[in-house]
């Protein structure tokens, strides 16, 4: 490993927390929508996997490069990339108390090889990997099957 700072994600499975998911456009100012998305939920922990479950059951993934809109249209429903997805999920657990970090790294599957970015949250006292653009598959801490790659570059955002 170049960093022994950035962690290697491996295949990790989850059993998701089982609660009831808030769907379709919520508000489209951020502290608003955390509280209309996690209402009910009492720890960091439920309150990530209720932002997981809005992004898995609302945002359709879209693939275009760079930035194409606003958090508020992410929370209005609009289809999203990794970057605009991240940046959505990431305001929505810092509103809701959730301690989360934003990452760049290194995507690589059968389709191809490119720039990926997803979260890491702390999850049970551990960072977890929290991806709600392409990678969205299963849950909180459980890497897509298709990854091959790591994280290559890490800031706090």
């Amino acid at each position: 490993r170049d960093n022994p700072e950035i962690p290697e994600y491996g295949l990790q499975y989850r059993n998701p927390i089982k609660q009831q998911t808030v769907t379709g456009s919520v508000s489209a100012n951020v502290s608003d929508a955390a509280a209309q998305i996690t209402n009910g939920c009492t720890t960091p922990e439920q309150k990530a996997e209720a932002i997981f479950n809005w992004f898995k059951s609302t945002i359709k993934y879209k693939l275009y490069f760079n930035s194409e809109h606003a958090v508020s249209a992410t929370l209005g429903g609009a289809a999203s990339n990794c970057y605009d997805s991240a940046l959505c999920a990431y305001e929505l657990l810092t509103a809701a108390n959730v301690p989360a970090r934003f990452i760049h790294g290194h995507l690589t599957t059968s389709e191809g090889s490119w720039g990926h970015y997803w979260l890491e949250v702390s999850y049970n006292g551990s960072w977890e990997m929290f991806d709600v653009g392409r990678g969205i598959k299963r849950g909180i801490g459980v890497v897509n099957g298709s990854y091959t790659g790591r994280v290559v570059s890490k800031k706090n955002y």
